[in-house]
């Protein structure tokens, strides 16, 4: 897809992602991404309430299998998807673990929409089903 825009957060810390997002906020650049990588296994010491608010997107990459540290956290996962948006969040996680089975049942508070696809090891496309 041209011009498709993906934050890869890698093991990056919340606060210094949130620093270069607002400066690229204060250009003009928008804040919703077509996919987001979600930092460090889903761990919430990774990414903060700030860094949601900040930014969103209609997919999220969660890559862990929950054997070590017990990511992905739920309470991170509850945060992605219990925000307002005018899309269906997706997340996609490469395992299936005892959070991504919970987060399924999840009820939001918001009434935002949100899919849940395990053992996601295929090619996942990237479109435009939403608006900026």
């Amino acid at each position: 897809l041209n011009g498709a825009r993906v934050l890869m957060l890698a093991d990056a810390w919340a606060e210094d992602i949130l620093e270069e997002l607002q400066k690229m906020k204060s250009q003009g650049e928008s804040m919703l991404f077509d996919a987001i990588k979600i930092s460090h296994h889903g761990s919430n010491h990774n990414t903060s309430p700030e860094l949601l608010s900040l930014v969103d997107s209609p997919k999220y990459f969660i890559s862990s299998n929950g054997s070590k540290h017990n990511h992905p956290d739920i309470e991170l996962l509850r945060d992605i998807v219990d925000r307002e948006a005018n899309f269906t969040r997706t997340l996609y996680f490469n395992y299936s673990t005892p959070e991504s089975r919970e987060i399924k049942d999840f009820q939001t508070t918001t009434g935002a929409t949100f899919i849940v696809e395990e053992n996601a090891i295929d090619w996942i496309e990237i479109t435009k089903e939403y608006e900026c």
